[in-house]
């Protein structure tokens, strides 16, 4: 199986905008679309940010959230940085710029389930919102 690369953000603040939130047992995948970039195809660039409990609920509290799943759709400004890893180029969300959370008017949890699967118009992924203990 071949590795899929995706293009890398570049490192700085940038408009960003939660789009799916996938549970994968121990952590969960966070993917946000970069709106002030687009790749070599013309799409969004995606940032995905693999996230335990305990960064899930910093996320919560800066973007000023009881839980992560009410962020869906919100955008902020968020400060992008490059770590290299084993020959490799990662590009992680280092925090959220306060005061820059723009949320969703459905942001509430209430139409959440009417967005459980989507297609991501930057990176073409399908995704699928999966509920763990009340929790998108």
């Amino acid at each position: 199986m071949t590795e899929k690369i995706y293009e890398l953000p570049t490192a700085g603040t940038h408009e960003i905008e939660l789009v799916s939130l996938k549970d994968k047992g121990e952590k969960q995948l966070l993917t946000f679309l970069v709106l002030d970039q687009r790749g070599t195809d013309g799409k969004y660039v995606c940032l995905f940010v693999w996230a335990n409990s305990a960064r899930l609920k910093k996320l919560a509290a800066e973007i000023g959230v009881p839980d992560i799943s009410r962020a869906l759709k919100a955008k902020m400004l968020g400060s992008i940085v490059h770590a290299e890893r084993d020959g490799k180029t990662y590009a992680n969300l280092a925090g959220i710029v306060k005061d820059s959370v723009r949320l969703a008017e459905s942001s509430g949890g209430t139409d959440l389930d009417k967005a459980a699967s989507f297609k991501c118009p930057a990176c073409g992924a399908n995704f699928r919102l999966e509920q763990t203990n009340g929790i998108f």
